[in-house]
């Protein structure tokens, strides 16, 4: 998807550029669970985040190549569940117009870092 600078971007790009702050923040337990499955991480996205009632679940843009399922439990911090998949396949997935632009956003700040 080509971006053309729209309002809808730019709202994208802030919330994104803020989850990036956040994961890099010290003594974040997202950023050590995605460093600790996957080594280096040079930029990380969070394209969604669902809190349920036992756990968060998160899909998360990193290194501009894959994307990550996670599920964490909110009563121990543990991990229940981590899938990755290619940028690719979640584009395919991708059914709203809203997060096709958020993951074009996310490639794009991704390429910046």
């Amino acid at each position: 998807m080509k971006l053309i600078g729209s309002l809808a971007e730019q709202s994208c790009r802030e919330e994104l550029s803020k989850s990036w702050g956040g994961l890099r923040k010290s003594g974040n337990q997202l950023f050590s669970i995605l460093a600790d499955r996957l080594g280096l991480i040079g930029s990380a996205f969070v394209l969604s985040w669902t809190p349920e009632q036992a756990e968060d679940l998160y899909t998360i843009l990193v290194n501009e190549s894959e994307v990550v399922w996670l599920e964490v439990s909110r009563s121990n911090g543990e991990v229940v569940d981590f899938q990755t998949t290619s940028v690719k396949e979640y584009e395919r997935s991708l059914r709203s117009r809203q997060s096709r632009i958020k993951l074009a956003v996310a490639l794009d700040l991704a390429r910046q870092h």
